[in-house]
C-alpha cells in the first residue's frame, strides 16, 4: 500500500520577517508530518520549494540539503538548517516517490536522531500533487 501526500499552503505570522509569509505543510497520510516525526516547533516550507524547484524530487536546493539528505521541516523564524531540521532522503523511481534515512539534524549534527518513518508515495499523484500546489501559491 502506497503512503498519500498532501500539501497545504498557508500563511504563517511567525514568518513575518520572510520574503514570502506563506508555509507549506507536507501531511501523510492524513497526519502532518510534524506529528509523524516528533519535529517539535518545526515549520513548513517556504513555496520556493516546490516546482519548478526540485527539492522535493530528490535534488534538495543547496540551502535546505544535508548529507545527501532533503529538509521537509525547518525553523519557523530563520528558515536555517542551523537551527534543526527534519530532513529525508528522496528517491524518485519509475513509479515511486520514497523518502527514506529520516532524521533530525542541523548542521553541526547532520544525523542527530534517526526516525522510524519510511514513505512511499504513486510518482505520478506526487508529482501532481506538487504542481498542483506550486500554481495555487502563484495563483495568491
Amino acid at each position: 500500500m502506497r503512503d498519500e501526500l498532501q500539501i497545504r499552503v498557508a500563511f504563517q505570522p511567525r514568518r513575518a520577517g520572510w520574503i514570502d509569509s506563506r508555509e507549506v505543510s507536507l501531511i501523510v497520510n492524513g497526519r502532518a508530518l510534524l506529528e509523524l516525526t516528533g519535529g517539535g516547533d518545526l515549520g513548513g516550507l517556504s513555496p520556493a520549494e516546490l516546482p519548478p524547484s526540485d527539492h522535493l524530487l530528490g535534488r534538495p536546493n543547496e540551502h535546505l540539503a544535508l548529507a545527501g539528505r532533503s529538509a521537509l521541516l525547518i525553523c519557523p523564524e530563520c528558515g536555517d538548517l542551523g537551527c534543526g531540521a527534519v530532513l529525508a532522503r528522496i528517491e524518485v523511481g519509475p513509479d515511486v516517490v520514497t523518502w527514506t534515512d529520516l532524521v533530525h539534524g542541523n548542521t553541526l549534527e547532520p544525523d542527530h536522531g534517526p526516525i522510524a518513518c519510511r514513505f512511499t508515495f504513486d510518482r505520478d499523484a506526487y508529482e501532481r500533487d506538487l504542481k498542483r500546489a506550486a500554481e495555487l501559491t502563484r495563483l495568491r
